[in-house]
């Protein structure tokens, strides 16, 4: 018997200026910011504020400055009813760049790895998450799955419009 075929759906919202691609438990998001690389960076790496973009996520606490390699952070929220706390590692962090990170435990294995790059005077941010359920979650994985997946589109559109309005 072959391979399996990589499973994959794609749409994208020019007004928003995203783009999404999925595979069964990872997909990916692309925004567009009118803003600076650094300025960009500042925002997805200033932990206090990742609970203004990110719907459900109530606290981020944050383990040692400055933040790098090895750091732990604590994503503390509610998703589909209940609460959550995940305590992931930041894996990667290239200043204006790269940030990456890795959860360790709670209802969720998830790695998110975002990446930027400049196009003139709009920066591009590539969101890549891939996660698998755990416990509870686990149940209802397909279901997570998607549900999981606008909510951090949500999170990028929210994030586009903050930084695009100066707000963060």
């Amino acid at each position: 018997m072959g391979a399996m075929p990589e499973m994959r759906c794609g749409f994208t919202n020019p007004q928003h200026g995203w783009r999404s691609v999925a595979r069964v438990n990872e997909f990916e998001i692309v925004t567009r910011i009118e803003r600076p690389r650094e300025v960009v960076f500042a925002a997805i790496t200033a932990a206090e504020n990742i609970p203004a973009w990110t719907p459900g996520l109530e606290e981020v606490l944050v383990a040692g400055r400055p933040l790098g390699p090895g750091t732990e952070m604590t994503f503390i929220g509610r998703f589909l009813g209940r609460r959550y706390e995940s305590v992931s590692e930041c894996v990667a962090l290239e200043p204006g760049v790269r940030f990456a990170t890795a959860s360790r435990s709670g209802p969720f294995h998830l790695e998110v790895e975002q990446t930027l790059r400049s196009e003139g005077e709009v920066t591009v941010l590539t969101s890549h998450y891939q996660g698998d359920s755990r416990a509870f979650f686990k149940l209802a994985e397909p279901i997570v799955l998607h549900l999981a997946r606008r909510l951090f589109e949500s999170a990028n559109a929210n994030l586009k419009a903050l930084i695009e309005a100066d707000a963060l």
